[in-house]
This record gives structure tokens, sequence and C-alpha cells, in this order.
């Protein structure tokens, strides 16, 4: 037996909703191809956002107190609200304020100081016990090394 023709057993406006909808998506596709070279894509300049956010981030920040110990008040300022500190002259509280740095830390820096004639460098403070390389990361910015 003969095989009949596919398009015979759509009516004649069924073939022509098909044949639309064909070409319908076929220029969607070629718009969607097109529209790169056509319109091209936007271009963001964030330069006047970055002077911006330049200019605020380097405001000083405003002093804040930071802890309070045996009643008297201890105020600092700089990065997070804590200026650097030098080593080699400053005294327990002072260096206590330091990110990550207790009491215990704070007198094994004296100690070691106070034996070794000061610091000359942050990697001298890996010989301090309790000070690795990831805490002398986070204290870097808030650290400076005068005699």
């Amino acid at each position: 037996m003969a095989r009949q023709n596919p398009w015979m057993e759509f009516s004649a406006t069924e073939r022509k909703f098909i044949l639309m909808i064909g070409g319908v998506i076929a220029l969607v596709v070629i718009i969607q191809l097109l529209r790169p070279h056509i319109i091209p894509p936007p271009v963001y300049d964030y330069s006047h956002k970055d002077s911006i956010f330049e200019s605020r981030s380097q405001l000083p920040s405003a002093p804040r107190i930071v802890r309070e110990s045996s009643g008297e008040k201890v105020t600092l300022s700089g990065k997070n609200g804590i200026r650097p500190v030098n080593l080699n002259t400053a005294g327990r509280k002072e260096i206590e304020q330091l990110p990550r740095i207790g009491p215990v830390t704070a007198a094994r820096i004296i100690e070691y100081r106070e034996k070794n004639g000061g610091f000359n460098s942050p990697n001298d403070l890996l010989n301090v016990k309790g000070i690795g390389p990831k805490t002398l990361e986070r204290l870097l910015p808030y650290l400076r090394f005068e005699q």
C-alpha cells in the first residue's frame, strides 16, 4: 500500500498555522543571532562610582572606645578603630588592643622584646608563642617596628 504524505493529514488551515509558527521561531532565532551586531551591548562606566568609593574609604574613621579596663577608657583610631602599634615601645594595654591578642600573648610579646632587644621585622613576631603565620597576617596592618 502506498504511504500518504504526512502533510496531507492536516487541513489547509492547520498547515498555514504550522508554517507561521515555524516562520516566527526562525525569525526569533535570526534576530537573536544578529542582535549583538545590530545593537551593541551596553558598556557600563563605573569610574564615577569608583571615585566616590575611594574618597569615602579614605575618610578618617572616628575615634571609638575599644575596651574599658580597670576603669580607664582606651580610645584608638585608624583602620577598624585601631591605630598602628609600635611593638618596640608599646605597653601591654596597647598591645592587647590588637586583634586576636589577649593579656597572655601581650605579655609574651613584651617578654620576647625585652629578651631579644626588640623586633626588627614582622617575622620576629613568629618566635612568640601563640602567634602563627595566620595571626601575623591579620596583625600586619596594625604593626610598626620602629626602634
